[in-house]
């Protein structure tokens, strides 16, 4: 504790008399005479001390100039810092009894010493003649190769030790009057203030320019004095420090380079300080000028300016990276050398951070449009691709995930290249320039989903949809030649053979596909013969020396040489197709999207179904054991006809059991005598489950009481559903017998969509649900497969599953793609212990003669033994069927593993016509 004389005044007044008060009566009686004696003695001392102090009060500059001295050249670091920490005191003694003159001196000489170091803050008037240069690589050149060496070490020593002491002392002066700093030390404002005001609060006054005025390096004096001041500021300063900043962003437009060099300096550190505000604004304000081709200087300030931040920042810069290395890459090809010097070297260092941007959190506080602006780098990186081949005059296949904006990212390059034809027609009025139309080949189903698209995103260009009937087509073909866009399907297509779709000329051709390839890679050169014809040879020589070798690899049997060449083939066609592949997944670019979490939802079979299973494999387990070995054509139809009986009987008694049946009047009379009827939901496990899950979702829940709400469509859940059906006929089923039958879900709103259903009323349905966000939508899984946006919906349930498993996981992801900002959850009502139970465990393993195993009622775990014997096996080999129905191979892999493009839901009904089969269906005896 410091003795200081008010400590001595205490003692001699208010303490003397509470100690002699402690005294007893004895002893202040013998002491007194003592203590009074000592206590003037004291007294005279504290008067002389105060005499003497007021003497030297006057005499101060002499102690301040010491204690400069020592701040400006004292090469002991403590010794320094203990100056340093005495001159901030001193300050604060001024500036608590008023005496601003000495402080404010002080302060500017302190601010002075600081901007000594040439290395830190550049002198203005050697350098005001650079104007087209980056002066941060003239620092660099100048510190390696300097005519007199050692004095140039000697004078930058004695600078950095003169900056070390006055940015110490300022730093004590922050943590002295913290959040105060600039009310109780006005000058040290002013300072940072003014010359910044008057340099860059407009156009750039002459005597900034001038190297005989003092105003160039007071402004770059004020640069540096916030980027040495800015670490330790109070954050109740930060504010003031984000008023000045877009003066410093304007200083990176300057002629001067000069100028530009201290302004990136200045904004790197303030971005490392105050990190969220400052890189909203480069992000916002100074990236997006970067490529301006007419602005050389600001292009040299913003690349300085991230050359800088990245030295500053570290690896503090990572959440940041992806906003910084799409700029600086296109700076990598600048026409000015500077630039493209520190492009590259900037570049290098951010590419190495790439890999770990990923696994980093937001930073807190970080704007919603900044976080949307980073996801659609994606979108950038699309459009880039397709430009480059655009331009190549290539063609390509943009196979993103489901639901990452192929169809967005298609017409960017398409309005991009309509637009660069318009200007350089103008300009030429080349041929190849003229106007063209771009043509769209689609379902029907999304040629109104194209239009809207077209509309909202480019709603300059002209498009037709050329779909319908030949009425329809007859109308929109009068506007063909007038029009950008032209979609139509394939179809159309189609009716002029052969190959209409080669015959098709064009400029550009594009193949959009979320699932290039579902079954074998003969796929892929289809693709590519429409693509570029001859770019994988002839059909037969991509079969022998691509799609053979693989396919053999993949035998469980196959030899190391086998799996050795599919390996090499595999490389080889990687190579050759890449170029002209982009392909991202969702869980790879998507780190915001919601989850998708998938459900199985089982249901027990009713009883009657329970007595149709097991009438039907009574009679039928036998013929169809027999039949699976037969080569006859016939048989192999009755196999299919077997599994679309038993798949629709799992959907409800109903779907099969029809007039004509043979057991039809039995069944009618039983039902009779219970109460109730085929239709009857009691009866279709499937319909109470969906009921379940719409009211566990809160979908359609019938209000609480009478009172509360009376009318449907006042009442709106929070959840929307997708329900998807494989039939038309269940469809109704669930509309029919479900929706507007039972109380507590009538109040659901729906729309409804089929394959049976106009292009029109379908292009309606997609934009209620979508736009309204208050219905769900119930739907066949054929219409929902393909390119709908219905992230309106939240919810999505599987009545049906497709026997190509990738349909359904098209169709689920109509609700969870972008745009979805909710979890999804995905339902799939599975009938307990029937075939579709024994799919889901078993369609990736399942041998050929497990085929069987399908129409056996029950939990196959138990009925497929642990061992066989090696003549059972050989033998079930021999009766073994592939795709085709054929007895297959020995040595071969089972049919699924050769199972071709599959059929859509009208080609089974026609080739395998179920009510046909039934009628063949005997009653078996009880």
């Amino acid at each position: 504790m410091l003795f200081s004389i008010v400590t001595a005044d205490k003692c001699v007044s208010d303490d003397f008399d509470r100690l002699k008060k402690a005294l007893s009566p004895g002893q202040r009686m013998i002491a007194t005479q003592a203590l009074s004696e000592a206590r003037e003695n004291a007294i005279e001392v504290i008067n002389n001390a105060k005499s003497i102090k007021e003497q030297r009060d006057t005499r101060i500059k002499a102690a301040a100039a010491t204690m400069m001295d020592s701040v400006k050249k004292e090469e002991t670091l403590e010794l320094q810092q203990r100056s340093a920490f005495s001159i901030a005191r001193l300050i604060e003694l001024f500036a608590e009894g008023g005496r601003t003159g000495p402080a404010q001196k002080v302060v500017s000489n302190l601010v002075k010493f600081m901007c000594m170091e040439t290395s830190e803050t550049p002198e203005f008037a050697p350098n005001a003649p650079l104007t087209t240069v980056i002066l941060s690589l003239r620092k660099e050149e100048d510190r390696k190769d300097h005519p007199d060496a050692a004095k140039f070490a000697r004078e930058a020593k004695e600078a950095r030790i003169t900056r070390r002491g006055a940015k110490e002392a300022l730093e004590q002066l922050s943590g002295i009057f913290g959040p105060d700093l600039l009310n109780k030390v006005p000058t040290l404002q002013a300072l940072m203030q003014q010359p910044l005001r008057h340099a860059f609060g407009g156009a750039l006054p002459r005597d900034c320019t001038d190297p005989a005025q003092s105003s160039g390096q007071e402004a770059i004096d004020g640069m540096s004095v916030i980027r040495a001041l800015t670490p330790t500021l109070d954050k109740a300063l930060y504010p003031f420090i984000m008023e000045l900043l877009p003066l410093v962003v304007t200083a990176l437009h300057s002629e001067l380079s000069v100028f530009r060099y201290m302004a990136a300096k200045c904004l790197a550190t303030v971005c490392s300080v105050i990190t969220v505000e400052a890189m909203t604004l480069l992000v916002e304000k100074v990236l997006p000028s970067i490529s301006n081709p007419l602005d050389l200087n600001f292009r040299q300030g913003v690349i300085e300016s991230i050359y800088h931040l990245i030295a500053v920042m570290g690896d503090s810069i990572l959440p940041y990276v992806i906003f910084l290395i799409v700029p600086v890459l296109g700076r990598m090809s600048d026409s000015d050398t500077d630039v493209r010097v520190l492009a590259t070297t900037s570049f290098a260092t951010l590419v190495k951070l790439v890999p770990l941007e990923a696994g980093i959190p937001d930073p807190p506080g970080l704007s919603q449009e900044l976080l949307q602006g980073r996801d659609r780098e994606r979108t950038f990186i699309g459009v880039n691709w397709l430009n480059f081949l655009n331009k190549y005059h290539l063609h390509g296949i943009l196979c993103d995930d489901m639901g990452l904006g192929k169809t967005l990212q298609t017409l960017c390059i398409v309005a991009s290249d309509h637009h660069l034809r318009a200007e350089e027609f103008a300009k030429t009025g080349a041929p190849d320039s003229r106007r063209m139309p771009s043509l769209i080949i689609c379902p029907p189903t999304l040629s109104g989903h194209w239009q809207q698209e077209i509309k909202a995103y480019a709603p300059f260009l002209t498009c037709t949809a050329y779909v319908g009937p030949p009425a329809d087509r007859a109308r929109s073909g009068k506007q063909l030649g007038q029009t950008d866009i032209v979609i139509t399907s394939y179809e159309i297509c189609r009716q002029r053979p052969p190959s209409p779709s080669k015959r098709l000329l064009s400029n550009h051709r594009l193949i959009l596909s979320g699932t290039p390839i579902q079954n074998n890679v003969l796929e892929l050169w289809s693709l590519f013969d429409f693509l570029m014809p001859g770019f994988l040879g002839a059909e037969k020589v991509f079969l022998d020396r691509f799609a053979k070798p693989i396919a053999a690899s993949r035998f469980s049997k196959s030899s190391s040489k086998e799996q050795e060449a599919g390996a090499l083939a595999i490389e080889a066609l990687h190579k050759q197709v890449l170029p002209f592949l982009l392909r991202r997944l969702k869980e790879e670019v998507l780190d915001d999207l919601p989850p998708k979490i998938l459900q199985n939802y089982y249901c027990d079979l009713s009883d009657l179904q329970k007595k149709l299973f097991e009438d039907f494999t009574k009679k039928e387990g036998k013929t169809l054991a027999e039949k699976a070995s037969s080569g006859d054509k016939e048989a192999k139809q009755h196999i299919f006809q077997a599994l679309q009986y038993m798949r629709k009987l799992c959907n409800s008694p109903a779907l099969v059991m029809k007039e004509g049946h043979k057991q039809y009047e039995d069944t009618q009379r039983l039902l009779a005598k219970q109460g109730t009827s085929l239709r009857d939901p009691v009866h279709a496990p499937k319909l109470t489950a969906l009921r379940d899950l719409l009211v566990d979702c809160g979908i359609g829940t019938e209000p609480s009481s009478e009172n509360e709400i009376t009318t449907e469509t006042s009442f709106v859940s929070p959840h929307r559903a997708l329900v998807f059906c494989q039939m038309k006929e269940m469809l109704d089923m669930v509309q029919n017998d479900v929706l507007k039958k039972d109380v507590a879900i009538r109040t659901i709103l729906y729309v409804w969509m089929d394959q049976l259903m106009p292009i029109n009323v379908k292009i309606s349905s997609t934009s209620s649900i979508q736009i309204l966000h208050m219905m769900s939508c119930f739907l066949t899984t054929s219409v929902g497969g393909l390119g709908l946006n219905l992230t309106g919906a939240d919810t999505v349930i599987f009545v049906e599953h497709d026997w190509n498993p990738q349909k359904d996981l098209q169709a689920m992801d109509r609700a969870h793609r972008i745009g979805q900002k909710k979890v999804v959850n995905v339902y799939r009502l599975i009938t307990r212990g029937t075939l579709e139970e024994k799919d889901f465990e078993d369609w990736g393993t399942m041998e050929t003669d497990q085929i069987l195993d399908l129409f056996n009622l029950g939990d196959t775990s138990e009925e497929v033994p642990l061992a066989a014997d090696s003549s059972v096996q050989a033998e079930r080999e021999e009766d073994m069927v592939d795709a085709t129905g054929e007895v297959r191979e020995k040595g071969k892999k089972g049919w699924l593993d050769d199972l071709g493009e599959l059929w859509d839901g009208k080609e089974y009904e026609e080739s395998f016509d179920l009510e046909g089969f039934l009628k063949n269906y005997e009653i078996v005896g009880e």
